[in-house]
């Protein structure tokens, strides 16, 4: 493409117009902040309130490094990826309430796709920490013991307990039965 045609698709927003803007999201954002922090904090309002603290805390992200965009493009890349975040946490909170159902009191069908959604997260960080126990039980100096392993194994399953756990290779809905898990993992 030749330069005259890809100018005709730049937008001209200044910074410091991008800068208000990021200011008045976060003075929508605040009352609900505030009022979620007052309610009782069940799963899925504790999901959506920790969801908006951290848009929260990524737009005053953006609104100290825009302008330092303006002296060094270096910060792009980070910009970027913080925009991309809160893009994504937006999308997220406006999918879980199109499960949201008047009737229901609990919540049942958000929290249950919230559970889904941490699903994956949970699989990798289990992935991880079975490699990582697996290193330090057969390394060469300082072996640790099958007791801190399993101490570490059972902290992991029991701070993840509520969510969706392999039952015999298959993931399933059944919450996890902790020594069992242990077993299963040979350690």
């Amino acid at each position: 493409m030749k330069k005259e045609e890809l100018e005709k698709f730049s937008v001209d927003i200044s910074i410091d117009r991008v800068i208000e803007i990021l200011v008045e999201f976060r003075s929508i954002c605040q009352p609900n902040i505030e009022l979620l922090k007052k309610t009782e904090l069940r799963k899925f309002p504790y999901f959506l309130l920790s969801t908006l603290l951290r848009i929260d805390a990524n737009v005053n992200s953006l609104i100290v490094q825009f302008p330092h965009f303006k002296a060094d493009v270096v910060y792009k890349l980070p910009i970027n990826l913080i925009l991309r975040s809160i893009v994504s946490d937006y999308l997220t909170i406006e999918y879980l309430l199109t499960f949201k159902d008047p009737m229901d009191d609990t919540d049942t069908a958000i929290i249950n796709e919230i559970k889904v959604l941490n699903l994956d997260f949970i699989k990798f960080q289990e992935a991880i920490l079975i490699e990582e126990l697996t290193y330090l039980k057969n390394k060469d100096v300082q072996p640790w013991s099958q007791d801190k392993i399993n101490e570490k194994l059972y902290q992991f399953y029991s701070e993840n307990s509520d969510v969706f756990f392999e039952d015999k290779g298959n993931y399933t809905l059944r919450p996890i039965n902790i020594s069992e898990k242990l077993l299963h993992q040979g350690f």
